[in-house]
């Protein structure tokens, strides 16, 4: 107990038991060596475990375990597929030091390590000729540890460059969305601002780096994300109707309509021009999407964005949310009696999905525009959750309920683009709707919940 390090002590309590096998060998002390053994496989067990949850965490590895995660893990020549995202996060740590050296370095060994996975992947469609390479995972936040290394050492072009490499290329705006956060928890919003004049980063696509400077409180400009906003939209590249996809929900694509929605809301809460961005809310709150007969409380990402988008566009309009003009009857069909039954039960299962949230998507949205002045948002705020908690019951059997509200709270965290309003008093709020009511179903909030 004196040794606190998790991963330190297993090594030393492993080093203890190969000494403890080899005394008992020496002096045939079978019984010893038996309960050795026996304490020795829940060793295993549990350095096991230790390894996996380095393998599977490599930034905090290397975090805070830089030296032991670099031993236990790239000395391991069975755990060879795992070597490149703890290289990653190695590379971006040697940068956040000043250490161009060790960079290139590291540099030189994740080519090497991407260069044996390639033919790992080769090897395994000439063997398994009908199904998909298998292993060697990398994920977006380990190609952004290489970003973010290049980007320190050397500069905003050079980072751009590398980034788009990477296929496909819309890895290039979730690691920019995740960069961005990284920097300005660290205080370093300026190093991204650099970026976007540097690098010379396209119109439409400057807009994922400046959203995440908007929601930290920094001035952006308005007339830009404008003009990145229409150029989206002119160039046909909003299609919100692919989040009807149920298996789609939580994906990259929602995070990337997300941050478009984000910077239409930012115009109008920093007094930009409302008719600039009108056209884009009309298409997040598009009447198809939100026909009656076509909304499933399976698409939560899909009800978050266009009961967004309408909420605003009805408090532009001068009038208040409600249900009833949220949702879209359907058409009468031709030929035939229409199931009022089937109508009637749809009707109850979105009211009670749908309608406890309505109040606080329509608080938010007063907020924005300045109909309610920041000391009375709290308030507002509160008398919303407490309505939603007098509903909630009407959820209570609907495994999406958790969703829904890890939805409903980060749209509450989307505020911060007002940076007149108190920023820990929106967190509070929104952890106060998460942690309403234990699910049942659901684990406790997500990481992208706690991001």
């Amino acid at each position: 107990m004196a040794i606190r390090d998790p991963v330190l002590r297993r090594e030393a309590q492993l080093k203890r038991l190969r000494i403890a096998m080899k005394v008992c060998r020496e002096t045939d002390n079978t019984i010893d060596a038996v309960l050795t053994l026996l304490m020795g496989a829940e060793a295993l067990r549990t350095d096991a475990a230790t390894q996996r949850m380095l393998v599977e965490n490599p930034d905090l590895a290397v975090g805070f375990a830089s030296d032991r995660s670099s031993r236990v893990v790239l000395r391991n020549p069975n755990d060879i597929e795992h070597y490149g995202p703890l290289l990653f996060h190695l590379m971006a740590a040697d940068a956040r030091d000043g250490s161009a050296i060790s960079v290139r370095e590291g540099h030189r060994q994740i080519l090497a390590w991407l260069k044996r996975r390639k033919q790992s992947f080769e090897e395994q469609r000439r063997e398994y000729q009908n199904s998909e390479p298998q292993g060697w995972s990398i994920d977006d936040r380990d190609i952004t540890a290489e970003i973010e290394a290049v980007l320190r050492i050397a500069g905003s072009r050079r980072a751009g460059q590398r980034v788009l490499r990477w296929r496909p290329r819309t890895v290039a705006l979730r690691v920019a969305s995740i960069l961005s956060l990284t920097l300005i928890i660290s205080g370093e919003a300026a190093r991204i601002e650099r970026c976007i004049t540097e690098a010379r980063i396209p119109t439409p696509w400057a807009l994922f780096l400046r959203i995440p400077l908007a929601l930290a409180g920094k001035e952006v400009d308005l007339a830009r994300l404008e003009s990145s906003l229409a150029s989206l939209l002119r160039r046909g590249l909003i299609h919100v109707d692919s989040l009807r996809d149920p298996w789609s929900d939580d994906n990259p694509t929602a995070e990337y309509l997300d941050t478009i929605l984000t910077a239409c809301e930012v115009v109008v809460t920093r007094d930009g021009d409302p008719t600039r961005v009108s056209p884009v809310l009309q298409q997040f709150a598009h009447p198809d999407l939100r026909r009656r007969d076509r909304l499933f409380t399976s698409q939560v990402s899909l009800i978050d964005l266009t009961l967004r988008a309408h909420s605003l566009l009805e408090r532009l309009a001068g009038r208040k949310t409600a249900l009833e003009t949220y949702w879209v009857d359907p058409p009468e069909p031709l030929g035939e009696l229409p199931s009022k039954r089937g109508d009637a039960e749809k009707k109850k299962e979105l009211r009670g999905f749908i309608g406890p949230f309505v109040d606080l998507y329509d608080v938010r949205r007063q907020a924005a525009i300045g109909l309610i002045s920041p000391e009375e948002v709290d308030t507002q705020l509160r008398n919303a959750v407490a309505h939603y908690r007098n509903e909630e019951y009407r959820l209570s059997n609907n495994f999406r309920a958790q969703e829904m509200r890890t939805r409903a709270a980060l749209s509450i965290t989307r505020l911060m683009a007002i940076p007149s309003l108190d920023r820990t008093t929106l967190l509070e709020r929104a952890s106060s709707l998460l942690s309403s009511r234990a699910d049942p179903y659901m684990p406790r909030p997500s990481r992208a919940a706690a991001q």
